[in-house]
């Protein structure tokens, strides 16, 4: 009686855990129907998917791609900082300084004198 309640209880099990992975699937392959990251990367999860069950480990197949994706941009940090440092290069070599702003020719203007007495000779006759 104990090993026909045990083989029924693992019968069960598997069939719940059947189950629960039919739904799984069926959840990531609707979100792949209309996100590309999901079905871009739906053999790599299945991949990681199964040696995880073989290691004796179950996870929703969301939380795999997760992993997936998280380690891919771990993997790309130093391509992206190359990219980065290129161009930045680019963008140093576009790039113009500007000289003084003043002019490399000399003013044809002479200043005027700043005194009262000058300043009233350039008015004078003036209506103000």
């Amino acid at each position: 009686l104990e090993k026909a309640t045990r083989d029924h209880e693992r019968q069960l099990a598997l069939v719940q855990f059947q189950s629960a992975d039919a739904a799984d699937k069926a959840a990531y392959e609707a979100k792949a129907s209309y996100n590309s990251v999901y079905k871009k990367y739906s053999a790599e999860v299945e991949k990681l998917l199964l040696s995880e069950r073989q290691a004796g480990r179950t996870y929703p197949r969301e939380t795999i791609l997760k992993f997936v994706l998280g380690e891919r941009v771990m993997n790309a940090k130093p391509q992206i900082d190359k990219q980065r440092r290129e161009a930045q290069q680019r963008v140093n070599k576009q790039r113009t300084v500007p000289d003084g702003g003043r002019s490399d020719r000399s003013s044809s203007r002479e200043r005027n004198g700043d005194t009262l007495l000058d300043l009233e000779r350039r008015l004078d006759g003036k209506f103000i």
